[in-house]
């Protein structure tokens, strides 16, 4: 009897995208996983049955502590990428968070640096690619 063929599929990520008063985004170091020592947003895995603002909510407060609502939550890009040299592929959704509440702090010492907030276009040179094309992006619309 043959085996069914196994389908592989690209993970499903989602960011939580903060940009503060001055139009400065939140980002910090990550420590572990796959994107050990690139910058990112607050962010993780898609869970089965969860909607991208519900998932932006939840990751933003569990690796910040920072509360906000799906209410002031919107999908603002989604883009993929690829790591073949670790067999990785990945699909990316945005969410910008227009309102929160609480100050960001670092909750998973083990998994993420602190905390900062970074201008759109100073943003640190290891960036998560596909997030830095993000930022000069936003950079650009808000220039206009």
């Amino acid at each position: 009897m043959a085996l069914a063929p196994v389908y592989r599929r690209p993970l499903i990520g989602v960011s939580a995208i903060l940009l503060d008063k001055d139009n400065r985004i939140l980002l910090a170091e990550r420590l572990s996983s796959k994107l050990k020592g690139f910058y990112g947003a607050p962010g993780g895995h898609l869970e089965w049955m969860q909607s991208f603002r519900v998932c932006a909510v939840t990751e933003l407060e569990e690796e910040t502590g920072v509360k906000a609502l799906i209410s002031n939550c919107d999908v603002i890009g989604v883009d993929q990428g690829f790591a073949p040299e670790e067999d990785h592929c990945w699909v990316i959704v945005y969410v910008s968070v227009k309102k929160w509440d609480g100050v960001p702090m670092t909750i998973e010492p083990d998994r993420h640096g602190k905390w900062k907030w970074y201008p759109l276009r100073e943003i640190p040179k290891n960036t998560i690619p596909t997030l830095k094309a993000l930022c000069y992006r936003l950079a650009d619309e808000l220039e206009r």
